[in-house]
């Protein structure tokens, strides 16, 4: 039967951490971890909300209020099946995500972060459709992005290796200055354009390179 302890113990073994090195983590001695670990003492909640914090679950989970890790089987419900789960609509990719972040696991901290830059990096995309099609606005991109609004979504393009109905001719941008960017969309923003950022110039730099190459190949052949 789970019990806080075991909980707590099992979420240390499943992210490979010795009771030495989880007790340096959350704080504790290894000697009161080891009690929390065995149900030998009782913690405060300070270290409930640290250990949930630590781990990446919810601190029902911890005191087995909850068998949902993360929340998503109280918020989505996807453990049963819907009739429209086979239709793709914006609750089918909540309920999507939600089932694969609890079937991902107690996952290492640098897993978490790569899918977290990942679904920024699409939903990012998404936004920029939505820019594209004059349906949000421009300026809750950065400035530099929206300079050359085109250039950048080829390179973005590129890089996702995504294929989206967007506009060869050119691209009127709306610009709502009087709307701010919801908060939870400028955190997925900002996450896609540190991970995009670099790649940019990473991509530019290599089609600049594969033109000239191209170019000298056509003089040379002629074809």
């Amino acid at each position: 039967m789970d019990s806080f302890a075991s909980r707590l113990s099992d979420l240390r073994k499943q992210r490979d951490l010795s009771q030495k090195e989880a007790a340096q983590a959350l704080g504790v001695s290894q000697a009161l971890l080891s009690h929390y670990e065995n149900g030998i003492r009782e913690c405060g909640l300070d270290f409930i909300a640290k250990a949930a914090k630590f781990y990446g679950v919810t601190c029902d989970y911890l005191l087995c209020a909850s068998n949902s890790k993360y929340g998503f089987f109280e918020t989505l419900d996807f453990r049963n099946e819907l009739e429209d789960d086979s239709v793709l609509t914006n609750a089918t990719i909540y309920r999507a995500a939600g089932a694969l972040r609890e079937a991902l696991g107690n996952t290492n901290e640098d897993f978490v972060r790569q899918t977290l830059v990942l679904y920024s990096i699409c939903i990012y995309r998404v936004f920029l459709f939505a820019v594209s099609k004059g349906r949000a606005p421009a300026n809750w991109i950065k400035v530099g992005c929206a300079l050359d609004f085109e250039m950048y979504l080829n390179a973005v393009d590129s890089l996702l290796l995504l294929i989206l109905d967007v506009p060869a001719k050119k691209i009127n941008l709306k610009y709502d200055f009087e709307q701010g960017v919801p908060e939870c969309l400028k955190t997925v923003i900002d996450a896609a354009h540190d991970a995009l950022a670099d790649r940019v110039d990473l991509l530019s730099d290599i089609m600049t390179k594969r033109f000239f190459k191209d170019s000298e190949d056509y003089k040379k052949t002629g074809k």
